[in-house]
Parts: C-alpha cells; sequence; structure tokens
C-alpha cells in the first residue's frame, strides 16, 4: 500500500508594493465618483426645490380662489423634509388640499447669505420666538408654519408680516449634510406683502 505524504505548499501573501497599487486604484475611482454623486444630488436637489415652489404656489392659489387661509407646514429630520398644506379656515379643523410629501434627499437648513440674495427677516429652519405656532397633522408635528391669507399673503409670524421668509435647503443624508455638498443649496424666498415666490440655486 503505498502512502501519501502531504507536500507543504507554500502560500504567497501580497506584497507592500501590490497593496499600495490597489490602494491606488480605488483613490482613482473614488475621485470619479465623487463628482458623479455631487453631479446627481445637485439635480434631486433641483427638483425637490421646484416641487417645494409648486406646492407653495398651489396652496396660496387655493387660500385666494376660497376666500380662505392655508397653512404650509414643514417638518425636518433624519427622514428629510416633510410637507403637508391644510385649509385653516377657523384654526383647529385642518383639511388637507392633498396628501402629505416627503422629500428625502433635502432637509430644511440656514444658507449663508450671498451678495445675490435679499437677506431675510425670517429664517424658517431658525425661526424667532414669534413665529407662528405648528400643528399636529395625521400623527406627524409640523414643527415649521407658513400661512396664507385670502390676499395671497405670506405669514410666518404671529402678530406681524415678515418682510421676505426664507426657505433654506440642503442635501440630507440622514439628517447631515457633508461638506463637501454644502455649496448645493436651494433657498426659496417669499414677499410677505405680496406672496411672490423666488428661488436662489448656485
Amino acid at each position: 500500500m503505498t502512502s501519501l505524504s502531504c507536500v507543504p505548499c507554500s502560500r504567497r501573501a501580497f506584497s507592500l508594493t501590490e497593496l499600495l497599487v490597489v490602494i491606488a486604484l480605488m483613490g482613482v475611482m473614488l475621485s470619479a465618483l465623487i463628482p458623479a454623486l455631487s453631479r446627481n444630488r445637485a439635480g434631486e436637489l433641483t427638483k425637490d426645490t421646484n416641487d417645494l415652489v409648486a406646492l407653495l404656489e398651489l396652496a396660496q392659489t387655493y387660500a385666494r380662489a376660497h376666500n380662505t387661509a392655508v397653512e404650509v407646514g414643514l417638518r425636518s429630520g433624519a427622514e428629510g423634509l416633510g410637507i403637508v398644506a391644510v385649509d385653516a379656515r377657523d384654526g383647529t379643523d385642518l383639511r388637507p388640499l392633498g396628501k402629505a410629501r416627503q422629500f428625502a434627499g433635502v432637509r430644511l437648513a440656514s444658507v449663508a447669505a450671498t451678495p445675490d440674495r435679499p437677506a431675510a427677516d425670517f429664517v424658517l429652519a431658525d425661526p424667532p420666538a414669534d413665529a407662528i405656532p405648528g400643528f399636529d397633522f395625521q400623527g406627524k408635528t409640523y414643527p415649521s408654519v407658513i400661512r396664507f391669507d385670502s390676499r395671497g399673503t405670506a405669514r410666518a409670524r404671529s402678530d406681524q408680516l415678515s418682510k421676505i421668509v426664507e426657505i433654506g435647503l440642503l442635501p440630507n443624508i440622514n439628517g447631515e449634510t457633508p461638506d463637501a455638498l454644502r455649496k448645493n443649496y436651494g433657498v426659496i424666498q417669499i414677499a410677505g406683502l405680496s406672496g411672490g415666490i423666488t428661488v436662489y440655486r448656485p
């Protein structure tokens, strides 16, 4: 009977040079991927900003057409930005103008001032003490509120008109925005008296 002898197998590990080459290739691939992700985020933020403007214009038009007050509630967190518009004629019986919407890719934020944008006296992400109180709707709290009256005037303060109400938007990743994406922002400004809406994008 023949006995089988085990021939020792030589194990070969990666050399330091091979590891450095792999790491360098990964770095090149990541550097090519980051601009593509930024462009994708920019496109998403533009779409979400435009959709928010459309909802605000719908709320304003409804308030004028039905001679009522419409409150637009916003909530921002790790899951993104939630928004709902309600007919607030008597202030207690809130009737939705449509379904509550969720924008996972954006969050409310204070956006640094730029020379091309007028200074706002009410920033929704950093509201003063006299802000219109938030409301609860379908089990969720909407702490930030913009109210359109029957003339289309926009109000975010309880007792006075704001010259410009500003909604700042940044890309949302679990409730935060990485530094590399902070230059990609959207700002919606609403003129208090006229209700006119202007969008600013970099």
